[in-house]
Protein backbone atom coordinates (compact mmCIF):
# COMPACT_ATOMS: atom_id res chain seq x y z
CA UNK A 1 0.00 0.00 0.00
CA UNK A 2 1.56 3.30 -1.13
CA UNK A 3 -0.98 5.53 0.64
CA UNK A 4 -3.11 5.66 3.76
CA UNK A 5 -5.94 7.96 4.88
CA UNK A 6 -6.98 8.64 8.48
CA UNK A 7 -10.32 10.30 9.32
CA UNK A 8 -11.54 11.55 12.69
CA UNK A 9 -13.16 14.51 14.42
CA UNK A 10 -11.13 17.37 15.88
CA UNK A 11 -11.78 17.03 19.61
CA UNK A 12 -11.95 19.85 22.19
CA UNK A 13 -8.80 18.50 23.88
CA UNK A 14 -6.75 19.66 20.85
CA UNK A 15 -7.73 23.34 21.19
CA UNK A 16 -5.13 26.12 21.29
CA UNK A 17 -5.41 29.60 22.86
CA UNK A 18 -7.14 30.85 19.74
CA UNK A 19 -9.96 28.33 19.97
CA UNK A 20 -8.70 26.25 17.04
CA UNK A 21 -6.75 22.99 16.72
CA UNK A 22 -3.17 23.36 17.99
CA UNK A 23 -0.50 23.28 15.26
CA UNK A 24 1.52 20.77 17.28
CA UNK A 25 -1.44 18.42 17.24
CA UNK A 26 -1.62 18.70 13.45
CA UNK A 27 2.09 17.79 13.23
CA UNK A 28 1.40 14.78 15.45
CA UNK A 29 -1.33 13.62 13.05
CA UNK A 30 1.05 14.07 10.11
CA UNK A 31 3.74 12.00 11.81
CA UNK A 32 1.27 9.24 12.68
CA UNK A 33 -0.09 9.01 9.14
CA UNK A 34 3.42 9.04 7.69
CA UNK A 35 4.52 6.34 10.12
CA UNK A 36 1.57 4.12 9.19
CA UNK A 37 2.31 4.50 5.48
CA UNK A 38 6.06 3.90 5.87
CA UNK A 39 5.72 0.94 8.22
CA UNK A 40 3.17 -0.77 6.00
CA UNK A 41 5.47 -0.37 2.99
CA UNK A 42 8.69 -1.44 4.76
CA UNK A 43 7.07 -4.21 6.79
CA UNK A 44 9.23 -3.19 9.76
CA UNK A 45 9.62 -0.44 12.35
CA UNK A 46 10.42 3.02 10.94
CA UNK A 47 11.70 6.26 12.44
CA UNK A 48 11.25 9.86 11.36
CA UNK A 49 14.47 11.47 10.09
CA UNK A 50 13.22 14.60 8.32
CA UNK A 51 10.20 16.88 8.24
CA UNK A 52 10.16 19.79 5.83
CA UNK A 53 8.19 21.99 3.47
CA UNK A 54 5.44 22.42 6.06
CA UNK A 55 2.64 24.76 4.97
CA UNK A 56 -0.30 25.76 7.16
CA UNK A 57 -2.94 27.07 4.75
CA UNK A 58 -5.90 27.49 7.10
CA UNK A 59 -6.88 26.57 10.66
CA UNK A 60 -8.81 23.50 11.70
CA UNK A 61 -11.85 24.20 13.81
CA UNK A 62 -12.89 22.14 16.82
CA UNK A 63 -15.56 19.65 15.71
CA UNK A 64 -14.38 19.56 12.08
CA UNK A 65 -13.99 16.31 10.22
CA UNK A 66 -10.24 15.85 9.66
CA UNK A 67 -8.70 13.79 6.88
CA UNK A 68 -4.95 13.07 6.89
CA UNK A 69 -3.68 11.43 3.70
CA UNK A 70 -0.12 10.10 3.38
CA UNK A 71 1.31 9.13 -0.02
CA UNK A 72 4.62 7.38 -0.64
CA UNK A 73 6.43 9.62 -3.14
CA UNK A 74 9.67 7.70 -3.73
CA UNK A 75 12.18 5.51 -1.94
CA UNK A 76 15.90 5.43 -1.36
CA UNK A 77 17.91 2.45 -0.17
CA UNK A 78 16.39 2.51 3.33
CA UNK A 79 14.39 5.75 3.28
CA UNK A 80 10.82 6.49 2.29
CA UNK A 81 9.80 9.99 1.23
CA UNK A 82 6.16 10.58 2.05
CA UNK A 83 3.92 13.49 1.14
CA UNK A 84 1.18 14.21 3.70
CA UNK A 85 -1.86 16.41 3.15
CA UNK A 86 -4.36 17.40 5.83
CA UNK A 87 -7.90 18.45 4.96
CA UNK A 88 -10.77 19.47 7.19
CA UNK A 89 -14.31 20.79 6.99
CA UNK A 90 -17.69 21.15 8.65
CA UNK A 91 -19.65 17.90 8.73
CA UNK A 92 -22.86 19.78 7.91
CA UNK A 93 -21.50 21.10 4.62
CA UNK A 94 -19.57 17.99 3.73
CA UNK A 95 -16.81 20.07 2.09
CA UNK A 96 -13.17 19.48 2.96
CA UNK A 97 -10.43 22.07 2.38
CA UNK A 98 -6.67 21.60 2.42
CA UNK A 99 -5.31 22.95 5.69
CA UNK A 100 -1.74 21.64 5.89
CA UNK A 101 0.81 19.90 3.69
CA UNK A 102 4.18 18.47 4.54
CA UNK A 103 7.00 16.25 3.35
CA UNK A 104 8.28 13.68 5.81
CA UNK A 105 11.05 11.07 5.49
CA UNK A 106 11.19 7.78 7.38
CA UNK A 107 13.96 5.18 7.59
CA UNK A 108 13.36 1.49 8.26
CA UNK A 109 15.46 0.11 11.13
CA UNK A 110 16.08 -3.24 12.79
CA UNK A 111 15.88 -4.06 16.50
CA UNK A 112 19.30 -2.43 17.08
CA UNK A 113 18.34 0.78 15.29
CA UNK A 114 20.42 -0.01 12.20
CA UNK A 115 18.94 1.15 8.90
CA UNK A 116 17.53 -1.60 6.71
CA UNK A 117 16.82 -1.67 2.97
CA UNK A 118 13.26 -1.26 1.71
CA UNK A 119 11.52 -2.26 -1.50
CA UNK A 120 11.84 0.27 -4.29
CA UNK A 121 8.75 2.26 -5.20
CA UNK A 122 8.11 3.13 -8.84
CA UNK A 123 5.42 5.75 -9.53
CA UNK A 124 3.23 4.67 -12.42
CA UNK A 125 0.61 7.38 -12.97
CA UNK A 126 1.20 11.00 -14.04
CA UNK A 127 -0.01 12.17 -10.62
CA UNK A 128 2.40 9.85 -8.80
CA UNK A 129 5.27 10.94 -11.04
CA UNK A 130 4.48 14.61 -10.39
CA UNK A 131 4.33 13.94 -6.65
CA UNK A 132 7.70 12.17 -6.74
CA UNK A 133 9.28 15.04 -8.69
CA UNK A 134 7.84 17.63 -6.29
CA UNK A 135 9.01 15.73 -3.22
CA UNK A 136 12.50 15.30 -4.67
CA UNK A 137 12.70 19.00 -5.53
CA UNK A 138 11.75 19.94 -1.96
CA UNK A 139 14.38 17.59 -0.52
CA UNK A 140 17.10 18.81 -2.90
CA UNK A 141 16.31 22.41 -1.94
CA UNK A 142 16.48 21.52 1.77
CA UNK A 143 19.83 19.77 1.31
CA UNK A 144 21.23 22.74 -0.62
CA UNK A 145 20.05 25.13 2.08
CA UNK A 146 21.63 22.93 4.73
CA UNK A 147 24.93 22.84 2.83
CA UNK A 148 24.93 26.64 2.50
CA UNK A 149 24.18 27.04 6.19
CA UNK A 150 27.01 24.65 7.10
CA UNK A 151 29.46 26.49 4.83
CA UNK A 152 28.41 29.84 6.31
CA UNK A 153 28.86 28.51 9.85
CA UNK A 154 32.31 27.11 8.99
CA UNK A 155 33.30 30.47 7.49
CA UNK A 156 32.09 32.29 10.60
CA UNK A 157 34.06 29.92 12.84
CA UNK A 158 37.17 30.46 10.73
CA UNK A 159 36.80 34.24 10.89
CA UNK A 160 36.29 34.10 14.66
CA UNK A 161 39.38 31.90 15.08
CA UNK A 162 41.47 34.27 12.96
CA UNK A 163 40.28 37.23 15.02
CA UNK A 164 41.19 35.47 18.26
CA UNK A 165 44.63 34.56 16.91
CA UNK A 166 45.19 38.15 15.80
CA UNK A 167 44.15 39.43 19.22
CA UNK A 168 46.52 37.00 20.94
CA UNK A 169 49.40 38.06 18.66
CA UNK A 170 48.68 41.73 19.35
CA UNK A 171 48.57 41.03 23.07
CA UNK A 172 51.91 39.20 22.90
CA UNK A 173 53.53 42.07 21.01
CA UNK A 174 52.21 44.54 23.58
CA UNK A 175 53.57 42.41 26.41
CA UNK A 176 57.02 42.26 24.80
CA UNK A 177 56.99 46.02 24.31
CA UNK A 178 56.07 46.57 27.95
CA UNK A 179 58.84 44.22 29.13
CA UNK A 180 61.40 46.00 26.97
CA UNK A 181 60.32 49.39 28.30
CA UNK A 182 60.51 48.15 31.87
CA UNK A 183 64.04 46.79 31.39
CA UNK A 184 65.21 50.05 29.80
CA UNK A 185 63.71 52.10 32.63
CA UNK A 186 65.49 50.05 35.29
CA UNK A 187 68.91 50.48 33.67
CA UNK A 188 69.26 46.72 33.05
CA UNK A 189 68.97 46.86 29.32
CA UNK A 190 71.68 44.74 27.73
CA UNK A 191 72.69 47.60 25.41
CA UNK A 192 72.86 50.17 28.23
CA UNK A 193 76.44 51.16 29.28
CA UNK A 194 77.22 52.96 32.55
CA UNK A 195 79.09 56.24 31.68
CA UNK A 196 82.14 55.52 33.89
CA UNK A 197 82.56 52.08 32.39
CA UNK A 198 82.28 53.60 28.93
CA UNK A 199 85.07 56.08 29.80
CA UNK A 200 87.36 53.28 30.97
CA UNK A 201 86.78 51.28 27.83
CA UNK A 202 87.43 54.34 25.70
CA UNK A 203 90.87 55.04 27.38
CA UNK A 204 93.03 51.88 27.36
CA UNK A 205 95.88 53.58 29.31
CA UNK A 206 93.58 54.35 32.18
CA UNK A 207 92.27 50.84 32.09
CA UNK A 208 95.83 49.44 32.11
CA UNK A 209 96.88 51.65 35.05
CA UNK A 210 93.82 50.54 36.92
CA UNK A 211 94.91 46.92 36.57
CA UNK A 212 98.54 47.62 37.83
CA UNK A 213 98.91 47.63 41.60
CA UNK A 214 99.63 51.07 43.11
CA UNK A 215 99.65 52.90 39.75
CA UNK A 216 97.52 56.01 39.66
CA UNK A 217 96.22 55.44 43.16
CA UNK A 218 96.55 57.76 46.09
CA UNK A 219 98.22 56.35 49.17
Amino acid sequence: MASITMRFLAEPSTVNFGGKVHGGTVMKWIDEAGYACATHWAKRYCVTVFIGSVRFHRPIMIGDLVEVEAHLAYTGNSSMNISVEVRSGDLKSGELHKTTECLIVFVAVDADGKSMPVDAYSPSTPGEMALAARAKAHLDASRAAGARAAASEAHARGAASAAITSAIDASSISAVALDTAAVAASGRDEHHVVPEAAHLRADPDVAERDREPGVGRKP
